[in-house]
């Protein structure tokens, strides 16, 4: 029966024989299959070849199967390992799943158990990729609902500006209206005096019209940029200030009822390496962790700080007045759906965002501890 999700497997086993043996046993069923014949050429094959799955001799020559698995432990998302061994050699299969081999085999291997244990793989590859798509449309659902839930202080950013443009573009007709009454009525002073005021007041009606504009446009660029979870963006030197400034585009007050956002920006900060975007996500998911924090309280403060780490290193800190956060549940709160809020108050995903985004895609640090402010501080290195 062929299998309906390619896997590639590589045979590592200094005898030809097995290895064609093997080859034949699994193209059939489907596996893309290569070979090596011993350690050394066998860590070649994983480079060239890139296999899910590899199928190795315990004893070898050059480089034995236990050697083997100990170097290939040590590469990024290294491929499961099956061992071959034989009936006296138990205690060296026992040492390789302690090295981290998923199974062994006895040999001499039968078909049916190699196809079933590679059956296996493939089925928790499936899992895996179905796990890792799931957490992902968590992370866009989790990023749509902090967009949802920012939309009131972006529409706020947003009427600021449109009533400026709508009040000077007012403004700007009612000088036109007034030149042209003076044209109609032939009246030459008050048509010189209309032309006058139209020509001194314009530049600067236009100005603030281009401004308004301006940031609105940043501002719903800003969101669809923020939003939009498919387009890739490389990693560049960035301020860290600037990541900061785009983040607050989005957000006023802490809360509907008013509140302080205080900023306290470094000019001092070196650029870092980063994904833009993303971070711009992590600082908007403090935000919002803080703003749920203060709820209503009218002189809740926020207080959003930059400073230099070292000399490559800059670091961010996010304080609020709100509760703070227990001692014992700080180990907790980058966990996934772990949430100190009542139900349907959050997603759960916000802070492991924030961790994932830190610490394991830009290799940061990110901590929570008290803040003076009575509540929490998160700190993001």
């Amino acid at each position: 029966m062929v299998i309906e999700v390619a896997m590639r497997v590589l045979i590592v086993d200094d005898e030809e024989a097995i290895r064609e043996v093997l080859t034949e046993m699994l193209q059939p069923l489907g596996y893309e299959v290569a070979t090596a014949a011993d350690g050394l050429a066998g860590l070649e094959q994983v480079g060239l070849f890139s296999p899910e799955a590899v199928v190795c001799d315990l004893k070898m020559p050059r480089l034995g199967g236990l050697e083997f698995l100990q170097r290939l432990s040590e590469e990024e998302d290294a491929p499961a390992v099956i061992m071959l061994s034989a009936f006296g050699e138990i205690e060296s299969a026992v040492k390789a799943l302690q090295l981290g081999a998923c199974d062994y085999l006895l040999k001499p291997v039968q078909s049916e158990d190699l196809a079933r244990r590679l059956a296996r793989l493939v089925a928790e590859k499936e899992l895996r990729e179905q796990a890792a798509e799931e957490r992902r449309r968590s992370v866009v659902n989790a990023r749509m609902a902090a967009v949802g839930q920012l939309a009131a202080g972006v529409c706020h950013e947003i009427n600021n500006p449109i009533t400026t443009i709508r009040g000077n573009g007012q403004l700007l007709r009612d000088l036109l209206a007034t030149l042209a009454a003076a044209i109609d009525t032939g009246d030459a002073e008050r048509m010189t005096t209309a032309a006058k005021t139209l020509a001194q007041e314009t530049p600067e009606l236009l100005d603030a019209i281009q401004q308004g504009t301006e940031r609105v446009e940043k501002i719903t660029l800003g969101l669809m940029h923020f939003a939009d979870s498919q387009s890739y963006e490389p990693i560049a030197k960035v301020s860290l200030n600037a990541c900061v400034e785009d983040a607050l585009l989005f957000v006023t007050s802490p809360t509907e009822g008013g509140g302080q956002i205080e900023q306290v920006l470094s000019e001092d900060l070196p650029l870092v390496e980063m994904r833009r975007r993303d971070i711009v996500q992590a600082i908007l998911c403090l935000l919002l962790n803080a703003r749920q924090a203060v709820g209503q309280d009218v002189d809740a403060t926020i207080r959003i700080t930059t400073e230099r780490a070292s000399a490559d290193e800059a670091r961010l800190l996010v304080e609020d007045s709100g509760s703070g956060v227990p001692a014992d549940l700080r180990e907790k709160i980058f966990e996934p759906f772990y949430t100190t809020r009542e139900v349907g108050q959050g997603t759960g995903l916000g802070l492991s965002i924030v961790y994932g985004t830190v610490v394991k895609d830009h290799g940061g640090e990110v901590d929570v501890g008290a803040s003076p402010l009575g509540g929490a501080r998160f700190s993001v290195t």
